[in-house]
């Protein structure tokens, strides 16, 4: 439980439907220097337990966040400077939400966890598969494919079936007082998604100014250091040109930012690393395979080759624009979620 309107209505409609639940909430992280008394984990406990005492189940306050800083704010960092871009959610996913709770839920004797994802479980012949949630504008299925058949035998999402709205509805109807409260979209442990920011207060190792140049390694202009930046930015360059002009890769090894035009942009294949296919099998070809390089990105045919225990090449059947290093690429048949990996 988060405090927010969806892990709220989880609780209410496991418990309608005559389960013994009790709610945790997490501990993650707070802030340095950050008046405990109004930081967000105050609010979300304030909100979870009233929700808890709402609907009439106990809350158990879990202290993750020795774990939670390590496993995915210093991978976070490291992946930033190492001139990638990284995805933290997917992260906390497999290690923390359905990792290091999971077991703890299971360890105190729970059958299952519940969560309040908008994505479905479907189980056929005792194999478990993930369903893209019925709300398009919801769905959440992009960061859980590093998840695998052991967790997802144990897991609930009982709003896969569900829109926003109709949440909103049954919290209002059963006199929630997160009805109506407004979704977080920014990083947990970001404030203001000042990610900036954050990577100045927390990295220990600073990257230093260097140059901004085409693909011809003509100098343009400079970078102010290089985590400043991520592919596709077109804002905040400073450098003149006859075309906009965006970022299209980011060298650490000589320190230089790579711009390009739009059409400069695309690109047709990739290698993704650590690749998870949630049935536990690693084919060695698929092909046209719906494939997202981002959360918010269309789908896109593409064709996937092994070359290594966890690592494929993929293919687009078509170029692709602003292809980011640290990010993950997931792969679709219709709504099913088969797996995906980290871009190289």
């Amino acid at each position: 439980m988060s405090g927010g309107v969806d892990s709220s209505v989880t609780a209410h409609l496991l418990k309608e439907q005559g389960f013994d639940i009790f709610g945790v909430l997490m501990d993650l992280w707070r802030p340095s220097g950050q008046n405990n008394q109004f930081s967000k984990f105050q609010t979300a406990k304030i909100d979870a337990q009233k929700v808890a005492d709402e609907i009439g189940i106990p809350l158990e306050i879990l202290d993750f966040k020795d774990v939670f800083k390590e496993k995915v704010v210093e991978n976070f960092i490291s992946t930033y400077q190492s001139g990638q871009t990284p995805n933290p959610c997917v992260i906390c996913n497999k290690k923390i939400k359905f990792g290091l709770l999971l077991d703890y839920a299971l360890a105190k004797g729970a059958d299952y966890l519940a969560t309040g994802h908008y994505t479905i479980i479907n189980k056929t012949e005792n194999i478990f598969s993930l369903h893209k949630g019925n709300d398009p504008l919801k769905d959440q299925s992009y960061f859980l494919s590093q998840l695998n058949q052991t967790q997802l035998s144990k897991i609930f999402f009982p709003l896969g079936t569900y829109s926003k709205d109709q949440i909103r509805k049954i919290a209002k109807s059963i006199g929630l007082h997160v009805a109506e409260k407004a979704e977080s979209q920014d990083i947990c442990f970001i404030d203001d998604n000042n990610y900036r920011g954050f990577l100045k207060q927390y990295s220990k190792h600073v990257i230093p100014p260097g140059n901004i140049v085409n693909l011809k390694r003509d100098v343009l202009g400079k970078h102010n250091g290089l985590f400043n930046y991520t592919i596709g930015q077109r804002r905040g360059l400073g450098v003149s040109y006859s075309e906009p002009l965006y970022v299209i890769d980011i060298n650490l090894g000589r320190n230089e930012l790579v711009v390009g035009t739009q059409l400069e942009r695309n690109r047709s294949e990739l290698i993704a690393e650590q690749v998870n296919f949630i049935d536990g099998v690693f084919p060695e070809k698929l092909v046209d395979i719906e494939t997202k390089v981002r959360y918010s990105a269309k789908a896109t045919l593409a064709d996937l080759t092994k070359i290594g225990d966890d690592k494929y090449h993929v293919h687009f059947h078509s170029a692709i624009k602003d292809i980011t290093p640290g990010q993950s690429v997931v792969f679709y048949t219709g709504n099913q979620l088969l797996g995906g990996g980290t871009i190289h």
